[in-house]
């Protein structure tokens, strides 16, 4: 196998360095778990078909502590070394056998509680989701606050602070203490679906996030930086692999490849490529992604032949907070990012009076209020699109008149609409292809190839915007992670537009075979980086 420098980016030092984190698995499906609580460094866990609190003791093993049969229990939360659930209305404590249940005026949908100190936390998930906080000695309460978020799920607490999951945007949310205010949001990455039993405080106040998907605990890591938050991140090995078989008997295939080089970006760092093969040449197209070049390979009857390369990733979640710029502040955008990234390529049919008219009616909101800054004017143009097109995967990719006609499209269909949209609003947009990733911690295949936008926001630069991802395709309910997030399970492999001298359409590989009768798979081999150890403990029931 052949080395070849296509990148002077190297790997980031923590993939250089030996790192480790400590996850725990769970013997219970994620829709059976019905909160948890850490005391006294004992993980407890409601197991909700059994109606039984569970506590972890020697050799991490799960024992019954207490049952409640017949009761609908949401959570629970050891306060003063004593197990109390929420359950609808009320708080519930088992005392000398009997389930005590005391109800809390003023809520409707009690479906999380944590306790820190003297202090009791409820989530009242109701019509308007609130948080309440109560004195853990005299049951009054001590305040009470609107919830500002989408979809909260569970809450946690610590001295540090308040935090609630948020299934409508996939962030933890850290709160005010005193306005209720979200003032931080963290990306909770992959794993965290609708299965999600929650977040909780473990080892010495390590915010741990259940992955639904995987049934385990993960930790959960956090930097600030301006105007976004990078959170859960890994490093992973990644081999690209396009296999071709030519199942003629009698005549060979001649084959081309064009293929992107993955780029360093906002949520990602990429090594050195190590190719099966060297390439004829590298190019540029003219968004600047390079290309690795392949041509000329034979494949004869009955042969088979496999292009890959290799590579290190290092990869990270990230949720920007762009502020509300006015409107004029896109005109500080730099003439050369226009002068690429607004340009009307035909892929966007930005001369269509269909398109040009949808725009116009996208810069309002669902009230008919037209934004005034740029961040509403993306947001509205993101929901304008997800409330009137419906997802559907097929290998089309026809020009945003044609997707715009017909209400429907797939991710890249998706995207160039969006773009569409966004560049008649004098936004910039350039496309973006990757590839996503399932479990982190597990070898694995993925063909799972996928398409979105960047958008340029001024003084900040390139914003990710998926709005095929945005659109979960509820009418009333919306993928936010996607909108100025990425979730880091989702690589970068190209970056640009459309460049028929180039990549064209495509934007993980570009095939041209001649002869013969071919039959070929693209796909990309994941698995964890040796210079990350992640060590899972098995939580276990007698």
């Amino acid at each position: 196998m052949f080395t070849v420098l296509l990148s002077m980016v190297a790997i980031a030092t923590a993939v250089a360095q030996k790192s480790e984190t400590t996850t725990y698995s769970l013997p219970f499906a994620a829709k059976e778990i019905r909160g948890f609580c850490a005391s006294n460094n004992r993980l407890f866990v409601f197991h909700h078909p059994a109606r039984t609190l569970y506590a972890s003791g020697a050799r991490n093993t799960l024992t019954p502590v207490e049952s409640l049969e017949g009761w609908a229990i949401s959570d629970v939360a050891i306060v003063d070394g004593t197990p109390v659930y929420c359950s609808r209305d009320r708080t519930l404590r088992v005392v000398n056998g009997k389930v005590i249940a005391h109800p809390i005026a003023g809520t409707t949908n009690l479906i999380s509680i944590a306790s820190v100190g003297q202090q009791m936390f409820l989530l009242d998930a109701g019509k308007s989701p609130s948080i309440l906080c109560l004195d853990v000695r005299t049951g009054k309460q001590n305040f009470r606050f609107a919830y500002d978020g989408i979809n909260p799920v569970d809450l946690a607490v610590t001295t540090g602070g308040l935090f609630v999951l948020d299934m409508g945007d996939r962030c933890i949310h850290q709160l005010s203490g005193k306005s209720g205010e979200t003032t931080l949001k963290i990306q909770v990455g992959p794993g965290v679906s609708g299965g999600s039993g929650g977040i909780v405080f473990l080892e010495r106040n390590r915010l741990y996030v259940h992955e639904g998907d995987y049934n385990r605990l993960r930790p959960i890591t956090w930097k600030t930086e301006p105007n976004l938050v990078s959170s859960w991140s890994m490093p992973l090995k990644m081999t690209f692999i396009q296999e071709s078989d030519n199942e003629s008997e009698t005549d060979k295939s001649m084959v081309e490849f064009d293929v992107p080089i993955p780029t360093r970006g906002f949520s990602q760092v990429v090594s050195d490529l190590e190719w099966s093969q060297q390439p004829d040449e590298v190019v540029k197209d003219k968004f600047g992604q390079e290309i690795a070049v392949f041509r000329d390979i034979a494949i004869p009857p009955g042969g088979h032949h496999e292009l890959r390369y290799e590579t290190s990733v290092y990869t990270r979640a990230v949720q920007y907070d762009p502020p509300k710029a006015p409107l004029a502040a896109l005109d500080r955008i730099p003439q050369e990012i226009k002068d690429v990234y607004l340009s009307p390529d035909p892929i966007f049919s930005l001369t269509s009076p269909e398109l040009i008219a949808a725009a116009k009616d996208a810069r309002l909101d669902e009230n008919g209020t037209e934004a005034t800054d740029v961040r509403t004017l993306i947001e509205n143009i993101a929901w304008y699109q997800s409330r009137r097109f419906t997802y559907v995967m097929d290998d089309t990719w026809d020009d945003s008149q044609s997707v715009l006609e017909r209400a429907a499209g797939s991710c890249s269909e998706y995207s160039f609409v969006f773009s569409s949209l966004c560049r008649l609003n004098q936004i910039p947009t350039r496309l973006v292809g990757g590839i996503q990733l399932a479990d982190y911690g597990t070898k694995h295949e993925s063909s799972g190839f996928h398409r979105w936008t960047e958008v340029y926001f001024p003084e900040l630069g390139w914003i990710p915007v998926d709005v095929t991802k945005f659109d979960d395709g509820e009418s009333e309910s919306r993928d936010c992670e996607f909108l100025f997030g990425t979730p880091g399970y989702i690589i970068c492999l190209s970056r640009g537009g459309i460049d028929n001298n180039a990549l064209g359409s495509n934007y993980y590989i570009r095939r041209n075979y001649r002869g013969g009768r071919r039959s070929r798979r693209t796909f990309v081999v994941f698995e964890p980086h040796e210079s990350y150890a992640t060590t899972n403990v098995p939580i276990t029931t007698p």
